[in-house]
């Protein structure tokens, strides 16, 4: 289901000075989206100590509503049916069927649209940093489900989930962000050639890039490597956001540790921050294999 967001012009509209962690009209946690279709969240820089507003990659379905909604003060004469399938057009028709990747199955699911305002060189060098980031906050994020001990055997039936959670960030998370600033680092510093990179590759999609000139084939191979990588990584996280949900949902905080109760609540705002820091980057990675023609 989609979030209710605040209707605003810009984000200039947005006042700083009068935010605050009660519940209203100028609540931290407030979403909003502005008169493109922009969304944005805030969040509290704990370093800086201050309030900031970050920018929510659009969701598939939030997307279509804010593009639906532009378009009708635009253009009354255009139906939203049409609209639709201008943007299917849109987003994959540069590459055949037959030779593009097919994306998880989750990323379906989710229905992400790829950001169309990646620039592909700057996202390259940012993706060491944001991997960072995301091993950062999920491991304070498994901490804190540790020290409340809302995953341990008592609460249920003998089984001790936390465990299961650990192997999943340890083998199925980490170990692919790890792979991913590898390849990172390979083409940033070992590039390998052309040929062992086509070489690698399905046989329909080489030969779609042999079309394609130099510049073109080391654009095509950075996107298709890295998101084999993350891409895993990513579809992970979000069973592991997941999982961690289901627990909270059914926790009453009084049965907390009371020590731990504030880092508690502070970790069910944080899950919602990376859930949608892990939209807004799975949006450019597929806006990355978009501009790279890989899908």
């Amino acid at each position: 289901m989609a979030r209710s967001y605040v209707e605003i012009n810009s984000r200039d509209d947005i006042d700083l000075t009068k935010i605050t962690t009660y519940p209203g009209p100028y609540s931290i946690e407030n979403r909003y989206v502005d008169k493109e279709g922009k969304r944005y969240a805030l969040r509290f820089n704990k370093r800086k100590r201050k309030v900031e507003i970050i920018r929510i990659a659009l969701g598939q379905e939030e997307a279509m509503m804010a593009r639906q909604r532009t378009e009708k003060d635009t253009d009354h004469r255009k139906s939203s049916a049409t609209y639709e399938a201008k943007t299917e057009v849109e987003v994959y028709s540069e590459v055949p069927d037959r030779v593009r990747m097919k994306l998880p199955d989750w990323v379906k699911k989710i229905k992400i649209d790829p950001n169309p305002e990646v620039e592909p060189e700057s996202y390259f060098n940012r993706i060491d940093s944001n991997v960072n980031l995301f091993l950062e906050r999920l491991r304070g994020i498994l901490a804190t489900v540790r020290n409340t001990e809302i995953m341990n055997r008592d609460r249920h039936g003998g089984k001790d989930i936390f465990i299961d959670q650990m192997s999943l960030f340890e083998n199925d998370i980490q170990a692919h962000f790890d792979e991913t600033q590898n390849v990172v680092i390979e083409f940033q510093k070992y590039p390998k050639t052309i040929a062992h990179y086509l070489g690698n590759i399905p046989r329909h999609q080489k030969s779609w890039v042999e079309k394609m000139n130099t510049h073109d084939q080391m654009e095509y191979f950075k996107a298709f490597y890295i998101s084999e990588q993350i891409l895993k990584a990513l579809g992970n996280s979000f069973v592991l956001l997941d999982n961690i949900s289901q627990v909270t949902d059914n926790v009453d905080i009084k049965t907390i540790n009371e020590n731990w109760r504030k880092h508690y609540t502070d970790m069910l705002t944080t899950l919602e921050f990376v859930r949608d820091t892990l939209v807004e980057e799975t949006a450019n990675v597929l806006g990355l294999l978009k501009k790279a023609k890989v899908i």
